[in-house]
């Protein structure tokens, strides 16, 4: 009974190796086409990669969970959008000294990080992956209309997947 219970373990897996694998691959497939900035593309997708190996090995825990995959990015959209911003605002930006401007950028993501944590863990949203990529946000130009939909609709797409497999949690 030990070996076929472990034998079924191996499998489930494989399978959910399977499954990650090829939802980053479809995602690789058509985020590139959508967006053009390296990285903006690098942090988006490693946060996406992130998001995906949670989803696919610790569902259960409460930055897997549903509620924090999708109210963790939506904090972090809001959050990078709005200190990305404070950055590129030119009225800000004139009222520091030239020496101290270069350090506006370090302040704006250390803003970031900081109200991301504060919003995800008084919500009860915490998801770390999204933190990556409200900072992401903040450091390199994008288009709104295009990158900011299109990940919350990978994102969304991932619960839903999540929620249809029913995955059990592979990391006890």
């Amino acid at each position: 009974m030990q070996i076929k219970q472990t034998i079924l373990s191996s499998l489930y897996l494989v399978r959910q190796a399977i499954f990650a694998g090829l939802c980053l691959v479809i995602i690789l497939a058509f985020y590139n086409q959508f967006s053009d900035h390296l990285i903006f593309n690098v942090i988006g997708l490693s946060s996406i990669a992130s998001t995906i190996f949670l989803i696919f090995t610790a569902p259960h825990t409460l930055s897997g969970q549903n509620k924090s995959i999708i109210g963790g990015y939506a904090i972090a959209i809001v959050i990078g959008v709005s200190c990305h911003y404070l950055l590129h605002n030119p009225y800000i930006a004139t009222k520091f000294s030239p020496h101290l401007q270069s350090y506006f950028l370090l302040f704006c993501g250390g803003l970031t990080v900081f109200l991301a944590i504060l919003f995800m863990t008084l919500l009860k949203m915490p998801h770390p992956p999204a933190m990556g990529f409200a900072l992401g946000l903040v450091i390199d130009s994008w288009e709104p209309h295009q990158a900011l939909v299109l990940v919350f609709c990978i994102i969304v797409v991932l619960t839903v997947i999540k929620h249809l497999l029913h995955f059990k949690p592979l990391i006890d």
